[in-house]
């Protein structure tokens, strides 16, 4: 009888394990399907030049247009200082594209937030008041946080609020 005991709590705690690794087989499989899906949105790219405060060249041809920001066109109040400040911050670098809802402007640019490691670069240059937050539906993912470092650098008279006004 205690043979028989022992071996039924052995084979209970046989298909226990198996039904607990098979569990995990799944939730392994679900963290990975999960992670693929977030990782769609966001693509790990080279710089290779920086066309304005708002745009950038990639190495592989590609034209990157800052979601959620405005920085000054050319022959206008700091186009040069805005692009210098975009050059040192990502030329040459890796960076990560994130994508919001829509992948295109109308002029065919990839929309993008920009990231160096935690760093979001699109509102890195509105803080430094090199370029405006100009909100763009439905891209809005970090229009909260573009917006706050536009209105910071406006009321501190950063760049081009102290200077194009």
């Amino acid at each position: 009888m205690k043979i028989l005991h022992e071996v039924s709590l052995t084979l209970i705690i046989t298909v226990i394990a198996g039904y607990s690794i098979a569990q995990l087989d799944v939730i392994k499989s679900s963290i990975g399907t999960v992670r693929a899906a977030v990782d769609k949105t966001k693509e790990v790219v080279t710089v290779e030049s920086v066309i304005s405060g708002d745009t950038i060249k990639l190495a592989d041809g590609r034209t990157i247009r800052y979601i959620g920001i405005d920085a000054p066109d050319k022959e206008r109040c700091m186009y040069r200082t805005a692009a210098k400040i975009n050059q040192v911050l990502v030329e040459g670098k890796q960076v990560v594209i994130e994508k919001d809802h829509t992948e295109l402007d109308p002029d065919g640019n990839v929309l993008g937030y920009v990231w160096i490691d935690d760093q979001l670069i699109n509102e890195r240059i509105v803080s430094e008041g090199y370029a405006r937050n100009t909100p763009q539906p439905p891209n809005l993912k970090y229009n909260g946080r573009l917006l706050n470092a536009h209105n910071q650098a406006r009321e501190l008279n950063k760049g081009l609020w102290a200077v194009c006004n």
